[in-house]
């Protein structure tokens, strides 16, 4: 039994493909969008915004609030979209507390102020795309298997195409969950199946 490897090549290029898109997509997917310091307070002022994030003191992302939410994203849809959120860079750490103090006195801000440090550093690097590269690697390594099985190797073609398949479906699944609408009910272990049997039904 010869495993086509065209087909893996094809289910490969798709995982990465959705992996890329579901990364790329701001902030896990929610709506975002950069403005101007000015444009933030107005924002606040008129009552637009439900929680704030500050970022290494210089950044703050703003979660929005349904209407002002759909104002700025017209494809936004309250209770089914992801998190809508805009970013600005703020002038310094202290005169933002001080406005955040005035927000809360004059009562257009109620929600929670957090304070973060930013994740640019090795670390964040590695936790972002270590398992996508452990990924890659175990293709390969599953590729070399599978490979061996038509050269008369002791790899064999059954069980590495299940689990290669399963793993590659659930990929997929988790990519599209992550960037599609909760409603849709979309769920990883069938994505898992369906990769398992196209990877076996590849192997002729």
């Amino acid at each position: 039994m010869k495993f086509n490897i065209l087909w893996m090549y094809f289910f490969i290029f798709a995982v990465l493909a959705s992996i890329f898109v579901a990364t790329d997509t701001p902030l896990n997917g929610s709506f975002k969008r950069e403005v101007s310091y000015t444009e933030f307070q107005s924002y606040v002022k008129a009552r637009g915004v439900k929680s704030m994030v500050v970022i290494d003191k210089t950044e703050v992302q703003a979660e929005l609030g349904d209407s002002l939410a759909k104002k700025l994203y017209p494809e936004y849809e309250p209770k089914k979209s992801k998190k809508a959120y805009v970013i600005a860079n703020i002038p310094s750490a202290d005169r933002f507390a001080n406005e955040v103090d005035a927000w809360n006195a004059s009562g257009v801000f109620k929600g929670d102020v957090k304070y973060e440090n930013g994740n640019s550093n090795w670390g964040h690097l590695f936790w972002s795309y270590g398992p996508l590269v452990l990924l890659i690697v175990f293709w390969i390594w599953m590729m070399r298997r599978m490979s061996s099985g038509g050269s008369g190797g002791s790899g064999g073609v059954f069980a590495p195409a299940l689990v290669c398949g399963g793993a590659v479906g659930a990929a997929v699944g988790l990519a599209f969950q992550a960037i599609l609408p909760e409603s849709l009910g979309i769920h990883p272990a069938a994505f898992a199946l369906v990769g398992m049997a196209g990877f076996l039904a590849s192997a002729n």
